[in-house]
């Protein structure tokens, strides 16, 4: 038998000890994008979670006060719209009395508003895809209101870190020889890539980088041509593109190739959703993207995950369904440690957290609730597209293929 993460281990145990002796299910609420232009993460998450769901439930559930009780998931599409999120939460907090509340599931914006409803309802809240860092702020803003939301994801300003880490690298190789050292951004007018480009500003200015160009889009808009016409008037010699819209990402990215830009491009989010190839076409090839979570070829614990959750989807899983697995076999190590739902022990599991699952080592920071990030902990590394295959190129001592250029 493959020795297990010792986390994971002590959750396998729990879930094997014994069948589930009451069906008074443990009610979880999520809320995310299933429908817009930014569905294809939310789906992939919701399929995730509801995978991760079924191994627990099938191996006995988890303890809670002393009987076994299984996981019960509760759906609500936010539409990646806060209004609508907030309505959505709401809903799963008040008519569905949730036990627990995920989401949002994809949007950061969404999650920003949805936090309001924290104080009013003693229930443990838990974050999905959502990465601003605004997020991990306002919690050590306000420790006392926002004492019992946590954020599952790494922050805005690690994306930052990983663009400019990667640029550093391609320069250092001479893969790209600056001839103005400037960087063109294209992104969705979003809580999600907003504060990647703050932070990334004054990283590119430590080594005499700067942003020329900012071409702001609509989430799910699908023609840049006029942008990349502005694109091409900059001449820059690095082009960040960040989308939550599959869909908007692959367009941009084949009228880029169409066009003929040649420059070296990091790609934010949307390569690793579900269909990007397939929408993208011969034209990704040679994209760098970030994050580079989960390796499967190269990465056998991956590969056991996602064999499994292939055969339960019909399809490969993509980063969310493979993520939300994680999300969900994290809290389940939290319910299983703290033995209850009530929300004081559940807080008191979430900072005890030490757990990692596939790609990551779960340790929050207590000011933020936000995953600690480095080496050690949780790592955001960038990949690149290789003759159809996701291969990683940053860092270096993770590295399963140099960086090609065009």
């Amino acid at each position: 038998m493959k020795r297990l993460f010792p986390a994971l281990a002590m959750l396998a145990l729990s879930l094997l000890a014994s069948p589930v002796l009451a069906q008074d299910a443990i009610r979880v609420g999520m809320f995310g994008p299933l429908s817009g232009p930014s569905a294809t993460g939310g789906i992939s998450f919701r399929k995730g979670w509801e995978y991760a769901m079924k191994t627990i439930n099938d191996a006995g559930g988890l303890m809670v006060d002393g009987r076994r009780r299984p996981i019960e998931l509760i759906v609500e599409d936010s539409q990646y719209r806060p209004e609508i999120g907030l309505t959505a939460a709401q809903k799963l907090l008040t008519r569905d009395n949730v036990d627990i509340l995920i989401g949002d599931t994809v949007s950061s914006d969404v999650t920003l508003a949805t936090m309001e409803l924290a104080p009013s309802f003693p229930k443990l809240f838990y974050t999905g895809e959502a990465i601003s860092i605004e997020i991990a702020k306002k919690i050590a803003s306000d420790p006392g209101k926002y004492a019992h939301v946590w954020k599952h994801n790494f922050s805005s300003n690690s994306y930052a870190s990983t663009i400019h880490s990667t640029l550093r690298q391609l320069v250092s190789e001479g893969k790209i020889v600056p001839r103005s050292k400037t960087v063109a951004v294209i992104a969705e007018d979003t809580g999600f890539s907003r504060p990647i480009v703050e932070a990334l500003g004054p990283l590119l200015a430590q080594d005499g980088w700067k942003i020329a160009t900012q071409e702001n889009v609509s989430v799910g808009q699908s023609d840049f041509f006029p942008q990349i016409s502005k694109i091409r008037q900059a001449h820059p010699d690095y082009i960040v593109s960040i989308f939550t819209a599959v869909n908007s990402g692959a367009a941009m990215v084949r009228q880029l190739h169409e066009q003929g830009i040649k420059a070296m491009h990091i790609a934010v989010n949307y390569p690793i959703l579900s269909n990007f190839l397939a929408v993208a076409g011969p034209a990704a090839d040679g994209l760098l993207y970030t994050p580079m979570l989960f390796d499967p070829e190269h990465n056998a614990e991956q590969r056991a995950v996602f064999e499994k959750m292939k055969a339960f989807l019909g399809a490969a899983p993509d980063n969310n369904h493979l993520d939300a697995y994680c999300n969900a076999m994290l809290l389940a190590d939290v319910i299983t440690r703290a033995g209850s739902l009530d929300v004081a022990r559940l807080d008191a599991a979430m900072g005890s957290t030490d757990f990692r699952c596939l790609s990551s080592r779960r340790v929050f920071d207590p000011a933020t609730h936000a995953p600690r990030i480095g080496d050690g902990y949780f790592e955001v590394p960038a990949g690149q597209i290789q003759d159809g295959k996701f291969l990683t190129v940053w860092p270096k001592s993770s590295a399963t293929s140099g960086i090609r250029t065009p």
